[in-house]
């Protein structure tokens, strides 16, 4: 699961393993386009790996949420 928002901590997001919640990864980046270009690689890596169909690959890949109060949860 991939959680691009942390509420206070604009540069901040968070990687959970679905199979062991417990082992989230905090990752704090320098700035915020430097998040924006981790996140994306990462969802590209999460959609590669799950056969995700193309229209909803597209929507995944475009969204950004950093710009408001919402959390995106990938699983």
């Amino acid at each position: 699961m991939l959680v691009e928002h942390l509420r206070g901590e604009p540069t901040s997001f968070q990687v959970i393993p679905y199979n062991n919640p417990k082992d989230q990864i905090k990752l704090t980046a320098k700035n915020r386009d430097l998040k924006l270009r981790w996140v994306k690689q990462i969802k590209y890596v999460m959609i590669d790996t799950l056969n995700i169909p193309n229209r909803a690959r597209e929507l995944v890949l475009n969204l950004s949420y950093e710009e408001g109060n919402l959390s995106f949860y990938f699983i």
